[in-house]
C-alpha cells in the first residue's frame, strides 16, 4: 500500500490562489479603497518578496510562509486598486456632484436587454457633457432607458454602434451600514462596470 502525502506547499497554483483570495477577503472585510492602502500593499509585496528570496536557502519553511504573505498582499492590492480606481473615476465623481441632465457619447458594448419597463445595455464612454462641462473619459457604464413603450425595436442600438445619449447621471453608492448590501455595488461587481 503506497500513500503519498500532499501539502499545500507542494501545490504552488493552489497556494497562489488561496493566498490571493485571503488578501482579497481581508481587503473586503476592512473595506479598503484608499490610495494609502494601495501604496502599503505594494510595499508589502516588495518587502515580503525580498525577504522570502533572501531566506530561501537557509530557512525554507519561513521563506515559503513569507512568500505566501507576499501573495496575500498581492490579492489585497488587486481589490484595493480596483476599488480606488472606481471611486476616483471621472464619471463616478461627476455623477456624485452633478445630478443634472448630461449628454453621453460612446460605443455600445452589449446587446440591449429588454424588459417590460426598460431597456438596458453597457456603453464604453469617450466623453460626456454636464452643465457645459466637457469630460473625456474611457469608462464602461451601465445604461438604463425607462419607458420601453416609447422605443421602437428598430431604433435599438447595436453592438459597436456609436451613440449619443441624453439622460441623468446616477452615482453608484456603497451600502450605508455594515450589514446592508448595496444593489449598486452588486451591479458593479457582477457586470464589471468601470
Amino acid at each position: 500500500e503506497f500513500q503519498t502525502r500532499t501539502s499545500i506547499s507542494n501545490q504552488p497554483a493552489l497556494t497562489c490562489f488561496i493566498s490571493c483570495a485571503l488578501g482579497i477577503v481581508i481587503a473586503r472585510l476592512i473595506d479598503a479603497r484608499k490610495l494609502s492602502e494601495v501604496v502599503v500593499a505594494i510595499l508589502l509585496i516588495v518587502l515580503f518578496g525580498l525577504i522570502s528570496f533572501i531566506l530561501r536557502s537557509k530557512y525554507k519553511i519561513l521563506s515559503r510562509l513569507i512568500g505566501i504573505l507576499s501573495l496575500a498582499s498581492f490579492g489585497f492590492l488587486l481589490l484595493v486598486s480596483e476599488e480606488y480606481l472606481f471611486e476616483n473615476s471621472l464619471i463616478n465623481r461627476t455623477a456624485a456632484i452633478y445630478s443634472e441632465e448630461a449628454v453621453i457619447y460612446g460605443n455600445v458594448l452589449s446587446t440591449p436587454e429588454l424588459s417590460s419597463s426598460a431597456i438596458s445595455f453597457f456603453l464604453s464612454t469617450d466623453s460626456l457633457i454636464v452643465d457645459s462641462l466637457v469630460i473625456h473619459s474611457k469608462e464602461k457604464i451601465a445604461v438604463s432607458i425607462s419607458g420601453r413603450e416609447k422605443v421602437d425595436d428598430a431604433f435599438l442600438p447595436k453592438i459597436g454602434q456609436r451613440v449619443q445619449l441624453y439622460g441623468e447621471l446616477e452615482h453608484l453608492e456603497d451600502s450605508k451600514n455594515p450589514y446592508e448590501y448595496s444593489y449598486d455595488m452588486k451591479l458593479k461587481e457582477s457586470e464589471l462596470v468601470r
